[in-house]
């Protein structure tokens, strides 16, 4: 029989440890949800700009997670429809579609080692004319203007490993423009 002396040493696992081994990004989809619960503030203003925080938080959390998780949890989130379902919950709180918001896909899309990601993410959100038509006209203007560099870039064959790829043509980008911003 052997006993040990001395304070017991406690090995606490880091965070980022436990949420990698634990939750996966289609974990996450929920915290968009918190966008649609009422909010005890009475101003407009101030439940606009806790909404645009929260999608902000919640896009930032997501899109590390999915940079933390295997490859194989990756496929499954956008099997699962994950893009689909974030983009679905902010089409229900159009002030969250902001600038800032439309570039954190954009830079995420860049930033994916994955290609399923990276197209799944152009596809659902980035390149969705449904999704930005419920923007502000200034949101608009400036998702029109990305939209024109990225398309002519993927077209123009600066694809580097890394960029944003979409199942779409730069032809199949004009007539929907036009329909839902002109």
């Amino acid at each position: 029989k052997v006993s040990l002396g001395g304070r017991p040493v406690v090995q606490q696992m880091p965070f980022a440890d436990v949420f990698a081994r634990f939750f996966t990004a289609s974990s996450l989809l929920p915290v968009f949800a918190l966008l649609a619960l009422p909010s005890s503030q009475s101003d407009t203003r101030d439940k606009a700009e806790r909404n645009r925080s929260i999608s902000s938080c919640a896009v930032r959390v997501l899109f590390r997670s999915l940079q933390m998780s295997p490859a194989a949890s990756c496929r499954e989130f956008v099997a699962f429809g994950g893009f689909k379902i974030a983009a679905f919950i902010l089409s229900c709180i159009p002030e969250c579609l902001t600038q800032d918001l439309f570039s954190q896909f954009a830079a995420f899309a860049r930033e994916s080692s994955s290609i399923e990601v990276r197209k799944s993410t152009a596809d659902e959100v980035i390149f969705n004319e449904s999704l930005w038509r419920l923007a502000d006209k200034k949101t608009q203007f400036f998702v029109i203007q990305q939209w024109i560099g990225l398309a002519y870039d993927s077209q123009k064959g600066n694809s580097s490993s890394h960029a944003i790829e979409t199942t779409r043509s730069l032809s199949s980008y004009l007539p929907p423009t036009v329909l839902f911003f002109w």
